[in-house]
């Protein structure tokens, strides 16, 4: 993100890289089970290893930014599982409100969080022992705040600017032999955002209604361990 985000307030409004490389911005590249892919809302809790490389790199590295290789979780012969649930409510965040934005023309709560929430849970463990394994994990998240001057037109009444991001993956890897393997996997993302370029100079009616996918994968990889 290039601006500040409180308490969530920039939820769902940047999928990109924003870093630095000798004070250059741009050639940023984002690999997931290398596969690479710089559009997209992916599922941090889904990745086993996140590795940034900035300018110190080798000859290896295609591109002069920032370079950022996720891998995804895998499973194994023991069964693991997990679940989180987050929450935070709009009554959560104070206000700074005085007479002299009130006499500026805001209204109280015009730029309030409204509501934030996430969902999380993976399980992983063996399909076959010692040969094929699975991961799969699941994301839900919600984000919502009043922007200033967004209304109804219909009714005058301020409405609520919301996101929500959803992002299931699945990974596969079976053991070919001691020396190879391969692994089969696919992370999606979707994003809802109803209200799409809200402010205080488009109305609801005015708005966009942004629903759509992006996709890392399907990929599959083969490994040979030489010796």
């Amino acid at each position: 993100q290039t601006s500040f985000d409180v308490g969530g307030s920039s939820f769902a409004t940047g999928s990109g890289v924003s870093a630095r490389s000798y004070g250059r911005s741009g050639y940023a590249v984002v690999g997931v089970d290398g596969l690479i892919w710089d559009q997209g809302y992916a599922d941090w809790g889904a990745f086993e290893e996140v590795k940034v490389i900035t300018a110190d790199k080798g000859a290896d590295q295609m591109n002069a930014g920032v370079t950022v290789n996720q891998v995804l979780k895998s499973g194994s012969n023991t069964w693991h599982w997990a679940f989180n649930q987050d929450l935070e409510k709009g009554s959560f965040q104070g206000t700074n409100f005085d007479d002299y934005l009130k006499n500026l023309g805001a209204s109280v709560g015009s730029n309030k969080m409204t509501k934030i929430r996430e969902t999380y849970g993976d399980i992983s463990g063996p399909v076959l022992k010692d040969k094929f394994w699975f991961y799969f994990s699941y994301r839900d998240s919600y984000g919502g705040n009043f922007q200033p001057g967004f209304i109804r037109l219909s009714d005058g009444q301020q409405q609520e600017f919301y996101s929500k991001l959803e992002s299931p993956t699945a990974k596969l890897t079976y053991q070919l032999n001691n020396a190879m393997k391969l692994d089969a996997s696919w992370q999606l993302g979707r994003k809802w955002q109803p209200y799409r370029g809200a402010s205080q100079y488009t109305p609801l009616e005015g708005s966009q209604n942004q629903d759509s996918w992006s996709t890392f994968g399907p990929n599959l990889k083969w490994t040979y361990i030489v010796g």
